[in-house]
């Protein structure tokens, strides 16, 4: 992959990874809810001989039956919240993807974006003149932290 040289190159890639990024989550957020159905029924599967109300009868023979269903019950509406949560998180994620690829064409994203820019252009400058009116070691170590901070590829996912 090449880095991005022009602001407009930098922007398409940042919205075709927010478009895999949202599409990667809603699938797992589909996967998720799956799963979570499968384990309530699972659940309610594991009770489905007991009547309802029906108390462990200690000492019965069905006794470690009746145990091992209600921890197989327990167990399995569990994991059924827990995917069900995590689907939530996944679709939240593809939300906030979404909004971001919509509000990219809004003005006052813009006017961010450029304020952004202007700032690391005063950073970067700033940065050169402290390191032409510093010791050697200073003038090395900004320029090492100037380099490393504007490299392509120091922001992940774009």
């Amino acid at each position: 992959m090449t880095n991005p040289t022009t602001y407009s190159e930098k922007m398409q890639r940042r919205e075709a990874w927010l478009e895999r990024r949202a599409a990667k989550r809603r699938e797992w957020a589909e996967k998720a809810e799956a799963r979570s159905e499968i384990a309530y029924h699972k659940a309610h599967g594991a009770l489905a001989g007991i009547a309802p109300g029906q108390p462990i009868l200690v000492g019965h023979h069905s006794q470690r039956k009746h145990e091992n269903a209600i921890r197989r019950h327990d167990r399995n509406m569990s994991q059924s919240v827990e995917e069900s949560h995590l689907a939530e998180h996944h679709e939240r994620t593809t939300a906030g993807c979404e909004r971001a690829l919509t509000n990219r064409h809004r003005p006052d994203f813009c006017v961010r974006r450029i304020k952004e820019a202007e700032s690391t252009v005063r950073h970067l400058f700033g940065g050169i003149r402290f390191a032409r009116t510093s010791s050697p070691l200073r003038r090395i170590l900004a320029i090492v932290l100037l380099i490393f901070y504007h490299s392509p590829g120091w922001a992940v996912g774009f």
